[in-house]
């Protein structure tokens, strides 16, 4: 009780002495809770909305540390596994266009495709199709052609015993594009650019492959062995096969803000009827992911980690309210997921 007290004295003498607007007070308020949470260990830019609008934002530490590029409200980050939610949405598109129903079986659209005739749509997006790939059997491809859902087929495994229990298995979200780029006659990339970009008119939105390969894009860093405090001294080595290889999943770079206007956007059933969105992102086991995206009460949430970013946000179910954090610093265990929660439960809520 005193705690509050306190804090609406200080908001109270604000007003009366020194003419400051509540709005700015609390801004201030949330700026210093913000920094305490993060324990001064954050690298990256957080960004809280309200009520459809940005509220505040933190950005820490460096785009590019040996030109001394710091992170800013603007700056491009790879959001990893939140682009699967991207996905989702361009399929249930696709259904309201009757091109496809998300109980059609994978071998209609691929035949060769191991338990296809058991696997359906929907539990390609609840990933509970019981598919799964290692990573080591990823294959260099540099371009988004069949050459790389060819080779993903060829070695994806198809367990039924696994079937509608929850696996997250990037390959379910691989076999998705290429869904899309069958029913559509448009190529994945094609599809990202005119009914995502283009339709939010995003200006800090790329495929990974579209930046320059120089010092002069967003690097992703990596916690160097027994490190004690923030070092950059290792920039994660991709190449442009890699980035081709996470067709679907994970090959876009994205700011806070874009991120969030293309999140809200669904929410408010700019991309696909409103009705439509609870369906997408339904509950597709107990671990609540369906679609892209984790339902929980209140709230979507999604994270994405890999190639020395990180990113996670928090959105409330009518797209008003979320805290998208987006970092180019891999902390090991998810991390920024762990904060993202602190900072939903602390502020948002």
């Amino acid at each position: 009780m005193a705690k509050h007290v306190k804090k609406y004295l200080i908001v109270l003498l604000a007003i009366l002495v020194v003419n400051v607007p509540v709005g700015l007070v609390e801004a201030a308020t949330n700026t210093q809770k913000i920094q305490r949470i993060t324990n001064q260990q954050f690298i990256g830019t957080l960004a809280i909305y309200r009520n459809g609008k940005l509220a505040e934002h933190v950005s820490e530490g460096y785009a590019n540390e040996p030109k001394r590029i710091k992170n800013q409200l603007n700056t491009m980050y790879e959001i990893d596994s939140i682009q699967k939610l991207i996905t989702g949405v361009l399929i249930m598109q696709q259904v309201e266009k009757h091109h496809l129903k998300l109980t059609d079986t994978l071998d209609r659209y691929f035949p060769s495709a191991k338990g296809g005739s058991h696997i359906t749509i929907r539990q390609m997006l609840n990933m509970t199709s019981g598919l799964s790939m290692k990573e080591s059997d990823m294959f260099n491809f540099l371009t988004d052609d069949n050459g790389i859902i060819r080779h993903d087929i060829s070695v994806m495994t198809y367990n039924q015993a696994n079937q509608g229990k929850w696996d997250y298995q990037p390959v379910n979200f691989v076999l998705l594009a290429g869904i899309l780029e069958k029913v559509s006659h448009q190529t994945y990339h094609h599809l990202v650019h005119q009914q995502i970009i283009q339709r939010f008119k995003l200006k800090h939105t790329k495929f990974a492959y579209e930046l320059p390969n120089s010092w002069n894009k967003t690097i992703g860093y990596q916690v160097p062995k027994n490190a004690t405090e923030i070092s950059y001294g290792q920039p994660y080595a991709r190449s442009k096969a890699l980035e081709r290889d996470e067709l679907g999943t994970g090959q876009l770079y994205m700011s806070v803000g874009d991120l969030y206007h293309v999140v809200h956007g669904i929410m408010r059933g700019k991309v696909i009827k409103k009705k439509n969105v609870p369906i997408l992102y339904s509950k597709g086991s107990l671990s609540g992911y369906g679609g892209g995206l984790y339902n929980r009460p209140g709230r979507y949430k999604s994270n994405g980690a890999g190639y020395g970013f990180e990113s996670t946000i928090r959105i409330s179910k009518d797209g008003q309210d979320a805290v998208i954090i987006l970092s180019n610093y891999e902390f090991p265990k998810m991390s920024i997921s762990t904060l993202g929660d602190k900072i939903d439960r602390e502020i948002l809520k």
